[in-house]
């Protein structure tokens, strides 16, 4: 188990699948609670919350050691809401019409 941040991102950015089966882990469930708090829907949220991890593994190689981990996750876990919210919101006009 990695305790050192800066060393997860590091060990993150080479791909290795330890260090991100911690980082999922370790803030899933957070995470999770965060976007219910947003959504108000279980399903919903549980997305949001995969599509963040999905795209932090992606972009792994982007991440900065300097910066907080756990703040890039809860910022990113926003955003999803927000774009998956509007995506939403514009399928639900084009069927209305």
């Amino acid at each position: 188990m990695v305790r050192n941040k800066k060393k997860l991102i590091h060990l993150l950015k080479r791909g290795d699948e330890k260090a991100f089966s911690q980082l999922v882990n370790k803030y899933s469930r957070r995470l999770f609670a965060y976007a219910v708090s947003l959504s108000g829907d279980y399903s919903f949220a549980k997305d949001i919350v995969q599509e963040v991890f999905l795209k932090t593994f992606e972009h792994r190689k982007r991440l900065n050691p300097d910066f907080s981990i756990e703040g890039f996750l809860y910022r990113s876990t926003y955003n999803q809401f927000i774009n998956t919210y509007h995506k939403n919101i514009s399928l639900l006009k084009i069927n209305d019409e």
